[in-house]
């Protein structure tokens, strides 16, 4: 299976919230790419809130770990001029399925009102556990057209964006609205009164989102 629509996914983000993005995919490999900077992969996933780092990895998450350095390194090469040599300009986000890895990375400005940006992947065709919408949804989100996976991406990418998550679960994010035509939606954090604007794309293999956190 090929991995995400890069393209697509860009004019998405570009029409939810203008600004400087860089996307970058890289497929979880037995034998990846040796190119990669380490040095410049810290730099760049320091500015990730609150990202996990297992203690003892194994084979898989190693792997996962060279991908997504490798995306790092893309994000960084694409926006480094625009973000004057600074990482710390950059809102950043990563997601690992189905053995890809998608990364996005937002040039901010100070006053601009975005506080992070978060992004979920999943494959369409990841079968859901029964029950999992009534762990995960409250009653008033039922009424929107959208289905459980759909709505796992949507609170996973809010998580990610949210800067302050630690201790959260993803339903403790409420999907407000969507309008499919737009791809669009709001969603709100209610005990913080964070407020995030999402985008949606589903495809032939994916499910993807992003979200941003405005307050």
């Amino acid at each position: 299976m090929g991995g995400p629509d890069t393209s697509t996914l860009h004019l998405l983000l570009s029409n939810l919230q203008p600004g400087e993005y860089s996307l970058a995919t890289e497929p979880i490999t037995d034998t990846p790419p040796h190119s990669s900077d380490p040095a410049v992969a810290l730099l760049l996933r320091a500015q990730i809130p609150n990202a996990p780092t297992p203690l003892k990895p194994g084979p898989e998450r190693v792997r996962e770990r060279q991908a997504g350095d490798r995306c790092m390194e893309k994000l960084w090469t694409h926006l480094r001029v625009k973000a004057n040599d600074d990482p710390t300009r950059l809102k950043i986000s990563m997601t690992h399925a189905a053995n890809w890895v998608l990364a996005v990375a937002k040039v901010c400005a100070p006053g601009d009102g975005i506080l992070g940006i978060g992004v979920d992947l999943e494959s369409r065709h990841r079968k859901i556990r029964p029950g999992l919408d009534r762990k995960i949804l409250d009653p008033l989100e039922s009424r929107l057209q959208l289905n459980t996976l759909e709505f796992w991406v949507i609170k996973e990418a809010c998580f990610k964006a949210d800067p302050d998550n630690s201790g959260r679960m993803i339903w403790d994010y409420h999907v407000q609205t969507f309008e499919r035509s737009k791809s669009q939606g709001s969603a709100l954090m209610p005990e913080k009164g964070r407020e995030f604007d999402y985008c949606l794309h589903s495809d032939e293999h994916w499910i993807t989102a992003f979200a941003f956190c405005k307050r």
